[in-house]
């Protein structure tokens, strides 16, 4: 059966792009007509004027002391095209909540790239001013990127220092103590000299593979569509597969108390001991098929 990639990308491309996403490494294909004639013909996505006339929301604005997600500010269009016209990134989140396409759109690349059906996903847009862009960073998403108005560079690298990280992290910016937990390298000092330098323009497309270090910067105005996805771990496919099966144990729904001196610290420790020798005993027998059919529907 024929997929949305099918649609988009020639024969060739599908497979480079599933490739791509298997050995976590970008991928990118330019002059797309899906973009040309489908994507950039949405009449709020024919310029930034257009999307700011028709924008029903709040518009997070990236501030110059970073030019980048962890500093932004929520403003309304109004305000965010003033500054925008300063030289600030405008993020515009959520845009399926708006639009019953995209969610159309979004469920279907979910299912060609086989992603989790517990995925979050969400498309956005971004707007980068000539000069603009965004500081070195990297995400624990996976982005769809297709570049609809203008040209942007980007620069992108294998992440060394964090595998398959859970968080966002920006370059030279406070760690999140997990992320932190599991460094295996340095952290680099800037950009990494090895990085892919790729320049998007209108019709472009390219695969960011979650965890790569990047930056970005806008050679001219440019537009860009971001379709983003979560997906979950092999830890959060467990964990919910855990908590689904102890849900239905009034057991292990009471309140975890009782620590408050040793002798009911005792008492408490001896309760979850034998929650947890009950737990051990059925686990032996759990299946991946099984655990996939709750979280997959299958």
């Amino acid at each position: 059966m024929s997929t949305i990639l099918e649609s988009i990308f020639e024969l060739n491309q599908v497979k480079e792009l599933k490739e791509a996403l298997k050995v976590n490494r970008p991928f990118v294909a330019h002059n797309l007509s899906f973009i040309h004639d489908v994507l950039s013909k949405k009449a709020h996505l024919q310029s930034l004027p257009s999307l700011i006339n028709q924008w029903p929301a709040k518009v997070d604005v990236h501030l110059p002391d970073a030019s980048d997600e962890i500093s932004t500010l929520e403003v309304n269009s109004t305000d965010a095209y003033k500054m925008y016209l300063n030289k600030m990134g405008l993020l515009f989140n959520h845009i399926e909540r708006y639009d019953d396409e995209y969610n159309e759109l979004l469920f279907a690349f979910m299912m060609a790239l086989g992603f989790s059906k517990q995925s979050f996903a969400r498309a956005l847009v971004y707007a980068t001013p000539e000069g603009g862009g965004t500081a070195t960073h990297f995400d624990q998403n996976i982005n769809l990127i297709f570049q609809l108005k203008g040209k942007k560079r980007w620069w992108i690298a294998q992440n060394e220092t964090f595998i398959n990280p859970l968080t966002r992290h920006t370059l030279h910016q406070e760690l999140d103590p997990e992320l932190a937990s599991y460094q295996e390298a340095p952290l680099p000092e800037k950009m990494p000299e090895d990085a892919q330098e790729i320049l998007l323009e209108a019709g472009s497309f390219l695969f960011l593979p979650r965890g790569c270090w990047h930056k970005t910067s806008g050679e001219e105005d440019a537009l860009a569509l971001n379709f983003t996805y979560t997906v979950p771990t092999w830890i959060d496919l467990f964990g919910a597969a855990i908590r689904g099966r102890l849900s239905g144990d009034p057991k292990w729904r009471e309140s975890a108390i009782g620590f408050d001196d040793l002798n009911t610290s005792s008492e408490a420790e001896k309760k979850f001991d034998e929650l947890l020798d009950e737990f051990k005993s059925e686990f032996t027998h759990w299946q991946a098929a099984q655990i996939l059919g709750v979280t997959e529907g299958n």
